[in-house]
């Protein structure tokens, strides 16, 4: 396992929310078909 990997069921609900609201504001300026894209390569 690479050690940048994580799991979002190992996240607090602070960073959970974090985590949503970082990828609503990039969905909301470089449109939700790039983000999608961006999570699928990590």
């Amino acid at each position: 396992m690479d050690s940048k990997e994580f799991h979002i069921a190992n996240l607090s609900d602070d960073k959970l929310r974090e985590l949503k609201r970082v990828e609503a504001e990039l969905a909301e300026k470089f449109g939700a078909d790039l983000v999608l894209i961006a999570w699928q390569k990590n």
